[in-house]
């Protein structure tokens, strides 16, 4: 009797949470899905071709197909960014939870740590000193609508859109029949369950309870199945002209270990320790358009901030041993305890850098490469002009779905020579690059 109260509560509660009982409420469903893209006009150039959530998966994709900072938007649930111009490493974990419905993702926050992993290594083998740096990140986007473009019905023949509509309903079909072939496979395992096998239990609560949970995950299953399919056939059949979409993010590096510099105003002054806590907050927009014809196309636009000071912003001399002896360096101390060590000498300050940047990627149709330009403007006390050219990779699987990117990059820094007046452009241009890896996508 116990366990027979039990079953029932069970069967209760689960039942103020189930959508569908049974395979023919989960297809009417999906069917209203379609019916209610395919009542859209036709007769325009706007046009929905896909549902919410498969567009949702369309952009997974093709948003994925370049991350080369932990900045840039992810609709993965994981990501790890390697940097060998920064020698960094971070890693952004994305809290988004799906809530199982037709629903475009209109905003998504991520947490992670990013660390300097080089200067680590160099310690180690070239006996530098440690420079641990570890920081919080914290992101949030704010995704606009997306919009597809489409030749309008002309009425002589099926276009694009048409053609995508028989398309949908043709998958819509097929999982119905496989989705009604599960469904009686699973009542025919119910009607054999015989009583001794569930001893203590009503047969007719257990079941029912078995068939509430079933169907719960069975709508699941096949509504990811058919939004999934519908991603894919977007991206194989490209039946548009052009997809435009947008994307506003609020980014946040919070300092929890930092560089240690050591610094002297002269060469005959005293050597002292510096722990600059260099946090960041940056805003950034970005806008996609991905055509058909044309390829993809990725702009992006940052204002920024962060703690700087005149170690990192190279607006003071870097010397060894060496260097600071031949020029007069008196205090010797310091050396003889920390013989590998560098220092810093000048007029050492911290100060908040503000920065404007804008960044164009462009990837060709039908290519898996592509081209980088970006510009960044300091403001303030480090007003240097710094520059990026480079060529993203995209690495895919046998399905085509992008698993990683290869940004290699040639870095500009101080481009008007502002900062380092004394320096060749060798010395001011770094080459690198960033590979970016994207772990388990959300399931929209």
């Amino acid at each position: 009797m116990h366990q027979r109260i039990v079953l029932c509560l069970l069967l209760f509660f689960t039942g103020l949470f189930a959508r569908a009982q049974n395979a023919a409420a989960i297809f009417d469903t999906l069917q209203a899905i379609n019916q209610r893209i395919a009542a859209l006009p036709c007769s325009t150039g706007k046009a929905q071709l896909v549902s919410n959530r498969a567009m949702n998966l369309y952009l997974t994709d093709k948003v994925g197909t370049y991350l080369s900072d932990n900045i840039d938007l992810s609709y993965h649930i994981n990501t790890l960014v390697f940097n060998s111009s920064e020698g960094t490493v971070a890693v952004t974990h994305n809290l988004y939870s799906p809530k199982g419905k037709d629903d475009a993702v209109h905003s998504m926050m991520s947490i992670g740590i990013k660390t300097n992993i080089f200067n680590a290594w160099n310690a180690a083998f070239a006996n530098k000193q440690y420079n641990n740096e570890l920081g919080f990140t914290l992101k949030y986007n704010w995704i606009g609508s997306s919009k597809t473009y489409a030749t309008p019905c002309n009425g002589s023949k099926p276009n694009a859109r048409q053609l995508m509509d028989a398309q949908r309903a043709s998958l819509l079909h097929l999982l119905g029949d496989r989705m009604n072939n599960d469904a009686t496979a699973f009542e025919q395992s119910l009607r054999k369950i015989q009583t001794a096998e569930i001893p203590g239990q009503d047969t007719a609560v257990a079941n029912q309870y078995l068939r509430t949970t079933y169907y719960a995950n069975l709508e699941n299953d096949y509504a990811l199945n058919f939004a999934a399919s519908q991603a894919q056939a977007l991206i194989d059949v490209h039946p548009y002209n052009l997809i435009t979409s947008n994307w506003t993010s609020i980014y946040a590096c919070i300092p929890l270990l930092t560089k240690t510099f050591t610094v002297t105003p002269g060469f005959t002054g005293d050597f002292t320790n510096r722990h600059p806590w260099p946090w960041q907050v940056v805003l950034s927009h970005t806008r996609l358009w991905e055509s058909s014809a044309a390829g993809r196309f990725l702009a992006t636009f940052r204002a920024s901030a962060f703690y700087n000071n005149a170690a990192s912003a190279k607006m003071l001399l870097q010397t060894n041993l060496a260097g600071y002896r031949d020029n007069g360096g008196t205090d010797t101390a310091y050396f003889g305890a920390h013989p590998t060590h560098d220092v810093y000498v000048g007029d050492y300050k911290n100060f908040v850098t503000p920065a404007l940047s804008a960044q164009l990627v462009y990837i060709p149709p039908e290519w898996h490469f592509g081209l980088t330009c970006m510009l960044e403007q300091h403001l303030g006390t480090d007003h240097v002009l710094n520059g990026k050219l480079a060529v993203p990779m995209v690495l895919i699987n046998r399905k085509g779905a992008p698993t990683a990117t290869l940004e290699f990059q040639v870095r500009f820094y101080d481009m008007a020579k502002v900062v380092q007046q004394n320096t060749s452009f060798g010395d001011r241009t770094s080459v690198g690059v960033t590979i970016g890896v994207p772990f388990e996508r959300v399931a929209f």
